[in-house]
């Protein structure tokens, strides 16, 4: 696929991404071409989930400030890992799970938005353009270290928000980041054995910047940085952010593994001490309902039921409702 812009969507995206309205006068005049050519440009923008009002009298504007990634300055804070930028992609996970000969512990994928992004039991995940953190991260680590990694990730992904003073958030058993009900981001980490006895592994990240209605539609409940923290945080900030808390993360868990930070993520569990059930994912049957206790030394979601008998779960297809 095609996986960078038009330079002159871009310019286009750069003129809004203030929020304010532009007439097509005004748009047109500056990027020198006709108000029939700028009212194309925003269809093709339409066209990646992003979304554009279109008001006779006043012109275009954006629902939301948005912000494009600074490359630049994103390489400059997180240091001389590579990193990659796309505007678009199918996913950043399956480019790097596609070429992972590529790439050294550390690299990372960045995008601006992707057409095929996919979460946990293979649900979509739906990535409007420039509205949310579209990044997946490189890693090599032994078999015998890889249980729990992404419930570790999940607290990777918190410590970087409070940092930036994100507040109200938490962990859903494995690994979603919510503010209360709502979900913030999602994380799925996909792994590759290699003959060396390793296993490649690609962490995956999508969370929500920037509320639109195209989010709205597709996922009740979710929320953004935007709505936490009244637009303090900035896309770029965040980006940032999870870089460096995932790398150092990634860096220390095969020696710590998951039972050095079952406390943390016991701490940061929004479910602990309430009325749950598992389902299967695949039938929607109900496995067990009970009180949940959090997550044992492996790793695995703890329930006990009615009678007092406690019964552990390990992350698969099965999922926490409550």
């Amino acid at each position: 696929m095609r996986r960078h812009l038009n330079p002159r969507y871009k310019q286009l995206l750069q003129l809004l991404s203030d929020g304010r309205f532009h007439s097509g006068t005004e748009l047109s005049g500056i990027m020198e071409t006709s108000r029939t050519t700028i009212a194309k440009y925003v269809r093709q923008i339409q066209g990646l989930g992003l979304d554009v009002y279109v008001v006779k009298g006043k012109g275009y504007a954006l629902p939301n400030t948005i912000q494009l990634l600074d490359q630049d300055l994103i390489r400059r804070e997180t240091g001389d890992i590579p990193l990659h930028f796309f505007d678009m992609i199918d996913s950043t996970n399956s480019y790097m799970m596609s070429y992972l000969d590529r790439f050294s512990p550390g690299s990372c994928v960045l995008a601006e938005t992707q057409t095929m992004g996919v979460g946990r039991g293979s649900t979509s995940w739906i990535s409007p353009l420039g509205c949310q953190v579209i990044m997946s991260m490189y890693w090599r680590i032994s078999p015998a270290a890889i249980t729990g990694l992404s419930l570790a990730m999940g607290i990777a992904t918190i410590r970087a928000l409070r940092k930036l003073g994100v507040p109200d958030v938490g962990l859903k058993w494995p690994n979603d980041v919510c503010s209360g009900p709502r979900k913030l981001a999602g994380i799925l980490v996909e792994s590759r054995s290699t003959p060396d006895d390793a296993f490649h592994v690609v962490v995956g990240t999508g969370l929500n910047v920037v509320p639109t209605r195209t989010l709205r539609t597709a996922e009740i409940g979710a929320v953004s940085l935007d709505e936490l923290t009244g637009g303090k945080v900035s896309r770029n900030q965040t980006v940032i952010a999870l870089i460096r808390e995932y790398r150092s993360m990634l860096a220390n868990f095969e020696q710590s593994g998951i039972e050095s930070l079952q406390e943390e993520w016991n701490s940061l569990d929004l479910h602990l001490g309430c009325r749950i059930r598992l389902i299967n994912k695949i039938s929607g049957d109900t496995i067990i309902e009970g009180t949940e206790r959090g997550i044992d030394h492996r790793g695995c979601i703890v329930i006990e039921t009615e009678s007092g008998r406690r019964e552990a779960f390990s992350v698969g297809d099965v999922s926490l409702r409550f």
